[in-house]
């Protein structure tokens, strides 16, 4: 049999971690977890440097 996973985007209540404590072939996902296993495996996002650049011609006036 194939393991199941159950994916939430907010937290899974204290009776599904309970459940799935209890069963070894169920895999509870929450939002947070699903957004660093997608960062992990670069899925759906994109990796972005965001930074001003100073102006050093402004400063030496």
């Amino acid at each position: 049999m194939l393991p199941r996973f159950d994916f939430t985007l907010s937290s899974f209540t204290k009776q599904a971690k309970q459940t799935a404590e209890n069963n070894p072939k169920l895999a509870l996902i929450d939002g947070d977890e699903l957004v660093e296993l997608m960062i992990e495996n670069n899925l759906g996002v994109n990796t972005k440097s965001n930074y001003e650049k100073i102006d050093l011609d402004y400063f030496s006036e």
